[in-house]
């Protein structure tokens, strides 16, 4: 290691000075950074590990599934394709309006019907009765 390296153990990349020493295959995680394995997205100090292919979640955010949008803590962890729900909120398909805790999951192009409440064709035009 050349002056003002930190002196690296074999098979581990050339840190720079005040560095953390990373094992082989790891990112040069800068000091205060979490070490990441191979393949995981380097997270900053107080963030959580993500596994690879999942977006970097701050800390106190739920870790995603890939494809999976990032969902705050407190909110349903929403799939592919879904609209993010807040808490209380029933997951939607896509392309479904957000509903309300207590409505029904409307289909696409019809109006978000209460609980309790069916959907009725009446000339054409969806209503809740």
């Amino acid at each position: 290691c050349s002056k003002g390296t930190v002196a690296c153990s074999k098979g581990t990349v050339a840190c720079s000075k005040g560095t953390v020493a990373c094992s082989k295959g790891t990112v040069a995680c800068s000091k205060g950074t979490v070490a990441c394995s191979k393949g995981t997205v380097a997270c900053s100090k107080g963030t959580v590990a993500c596994s690879k292919g999942t977006v970097a979640c701050s800390k106190g955010t739920v870790a995603c599934s890939k494809g999976t949008v990032a969902c705050s803590k407190g909110t349903v962890a929403c799939s592919k394709g879904t609209v993010a729900c807040s808490k209380g909120t029933v997951a939607c398909s896509k392309g479904t309006v957000t509903c309300s805790k207590g409505t029904v999951a409307c289909s696409k192009g019809t109006v978000a019907c209460s609980k309790g409440t069916r959907q009725s064709q009446h000339y054409s035009v969806t209503i809740c009765c």
